[in-house]
């Protein structure tokens, strides 16, 4: 058996997840991924979530609880509203590891969702 796969390079990230949050609410989770072209990628890189300050007062992100596995960071946010009012969330996804790929250079890209809490 022959198996074929297509490597391709991220050429951006796109944010996956509501649109919409309920007030007094926990949302559903947030996730990140990598796109070349319109398409998404499997495949993992170094990931970081921030809120921008039109957050201030409507939404915060939930408790971070850790990969059980690894005990580093969750790949996925969810948000608490707080308020009405609208929140941009903000992603960061870098590829490669320059000690241990140093043949990849690292790539960083970055992402914004805007999410409105009624």
């Amino acid at each position: 058996m022959t198996l074929v796969y297509e490597a391709l390079e991220p050429t951006g990230v796109a944010i996956a997840g509501p649109e919409l949050v309920k007030r007094d609410a926990e949302s559903e989770p947030f996730f990140g991924h990598f796109l070349a072209g319109g398409r998404e990628l499997a495949g993992d890189g170094a990931i970081a979530w921030t809120l921008d300050s039109d957050c201030e007062g409507v939404a915060k992100f939930a408790p971070v609880l850790g990969a059980s596995d690894t005990g580093g960071a969750d790949r996925t946010r969810r948000l608490i509203a707080e308020a009405t009012g609208a929140c941009t969330l903000h992603l960061t996804m870098t590829t490669g590891s320059v000690t241990l790929q140093p043949q990849f250079a690292s790539k960083t890209f970055a992402a914004q969702k805007r999410v409105t809490v009624q």
